[in-house]
């Protein structure tokens, strides 16, 4: 059996002011990671001098073709795909492929996005998409029917600087989590939840249960 955290679950979405995850009462974070995984790209921020007039234009993350497989590989891509889609969607507010990958029961991932649908609509945008590596931790089955899966990442994201909706330019520090994310395959992968502790959480967890 995997020891897993037991219930702490930050309150803010992912990149719009901290790392966090999706609701949801059974993801949670275990041990530290192992494995490491592609490095997000990041776009470069505005010259100096420069004054941004509205959101930036940057290409969104490519699909890994392995998305397209029911398996522990599929189900690890795809959780990377969602955690990169996040970051898309806050940089840009296009929220098209993020909403498709939500689902219903996934109640902070609309909440999500509702709130980059707000920052956006109220004219606030980010100067830059911040750098994101995630590392891999471990992965199993959830359930098999419906075949579900639990992947984990640590996460750590670059600082970056938004302007809010009155216009102000703010700065966010750099910022680190654990996530646990759970998934679902029906011809495609749904994110059924998201759970996110700090790393000194997660280490302290795991120590208690051992």
């Amino acid at each position: 059996m995997k020891r897993s955290i037991t219930g702490v679950m930050l309150g803010v979405v992912l990149v719009m002011g901290s790392l966090t995850g999706c609701g949801g009462d059974d993801a949670k974070p275990t041990s530290s990671p192992t494995k490491s995984v592609p490095v997000l790209s990041a776009s470069p921020s505005p010259s100096v001098g420069q004054q941004p007039t509205g959101p930036i234009d940057v290409d969104p993350p490519e699909r890994p073709a392995a998305m397209d497989n029911a398996d522990e590989a599929g189900a690890v891509a795809a959780a990377e795909y969602f955690l990169r889609l996040t970051v898309y969607a806050s940089a840009t507010g296009d929220t098209t492929e993020l909403e498709a990958m939500s689902g219903d029961e996934c109640k902070s991932c609309q909440k999500y996005i509702s709130s980059v649908k707000s920052l956006y609509e109220r004219g606030g945008w980010w100067t830059s998409m911040p750098e994101i590596s995630l590392s891999e931790s471990q992965q199993w089955i959830h359930s098999e029917e419906p075949l579900q899966y639990q992947v984990e990442f640590e996460a750590k994201k670059d600082e970056y600087e938004y302007y809010n909706a009155e216009g102000e330019l703010k700065h966010t520090d750099k910022e680190h989590a654990v996530f646990a994310v759970i998934l679902m395959f029906d011809d495609s992968w749904t994110i059924s939840a998201v759970r996110s502790v700090s790393p000194e959480e997660a280490a302290q967890a795991s120590s208690t249960e051992q």
